[in-house]
């Protein structure tokens, strides 16, 4: 359909390999795709870029992400990236710095008007993201989907035990933070992006009308 009609961005696929370009600097507001781990951001991030034709950014630099997600090296505060993954939206303020994106008061809560532009929450059922996540730790691969959870060996059940611990502590807060850090975001539920494909079709419209309002130009 005529882009011009739709906001959206459809590539020619007559004439184009479906692959994404990077950003001039500050093309783009500093917007976080989060997400607990196991939840779906790399199959999200390229969704988003095949939607819209730019590269996604992190803020963890994986040299195996980097062979398919040629914008996983690239600085969030660049503004190269239409979106960067974070697991945690505080991630930002450690790893950049405190002045540059977060200006805290004495109550310890972020001044509206300093608070980050939008951001993207990725919410999937936590029992899947937990056995998602500990499927990567044990395969070292975001793609490899099969362990063998009704034979897991001693190391391994000590593992799952880590890993579930730690994403039952962390769920709460880590949603909690969204709504403390942006001045709004855009909700994403993994499991529709699952129904079929004119569910998958919606979910990335809505993803890119709101990326089109938050940004300078539309995408």
């Amino acid at each position: 359909e005529d882009s011009e009609k739709t906001n959206y961005y459809y590539p020619d696929f007559k004439e184009s390999d479906c692959s994404s370009r990077i950003g001039e600097k500050g093309e783009f507001q500093v917007i976080p795709l989060v997400s607990l781990p196991g939840a779906g951001n790399t199959w999200v991030r390229f969704l988003i870029e095949q939607a819209t034709g730019f590269l996604t950014g992190s803020i963890y630099k994986d040299g195996h992400l980097y062979q398919h997600l040629k914008g996983e090296f690239l600085d969030p505060m660049e503004g190269e990236s239409v979106v960067s993954k974070s697991h945690n939206i505080r991630h930002f303020r450690t790893l950049y710095g405190e002045s540059k994106l977060f200006n805290y008061t004495k109550q310890n809560t972020i001044s509206s008007h300093l608070k980050l532009k939008g951001c993207i929450h990725l919410i999937r059922n936590p029992r899947d993201a937990i056995r998602a996540e500990f499927t990567r730790r044990n395969s070292h691969s975001h793609t490899n989907n099969w362990v063998d959870f009704n034979h897991l060996t001693k190391n391994q059940k000590l593992a799952w035990q880590e890993v579930s611990n730690r994403a039952s502590r962390i769920f709460p807060g880590a949603h909690a933070d969204i709504h403390d850090c942006c001045q709004d975001y855009h909700l994403i539920l993994y499991e529709n992006l699952k129904k079929g494909l004119d569910e998958l079709i919606s979910e990335m419209e809505k993803l890119v009308d709101y990326l089109n309002s938050k940004n300078k130009i539309e995408i």
